[in-house]
């Protein structure tokens, strides 16, 4: 949110000329850092849950899809990426 806050303020700043240079790395690391987020927090499901509940297993997958897509336009680096699945067999 501070980021979102951040951004904000320097995009109304009248001194700002916009540089998509300078946005766009900020703009990816608050994506990543939120997908880490909800990794974290997805974590925290029972494999049970993500058995039973439909809307939690596709959320699991939708996530797991998205992390692989940002490590691989990062030129493949999985530093920020942690491993906190579960399994769902």
């Amino acid at each position: 949110m501070l980021a979102m806050s951040m951004i904000g303020f320097v995009v109304s700043n009248q001194d700002f000329t916009f540089q998509q240079s300078h946005l766009r790395p900020i703009i990816e690391r608050v994506h990543q850092n939120y997908l880490i987020f909800m990794q974290i927090i997805i974590s925290r499901f029972s494999a049970e849950m993500l058995q039973a509940n439909f809307w939690a297993r596709s959320l699991h997958n939708l996530l797991m899809q998205k992390l692989d897509k940002v490590s691989d336009s990062s030129g493949g680096s999985n530093e920020l990426k942690i491993d906190l699945s579960v399994t769902t067999d």
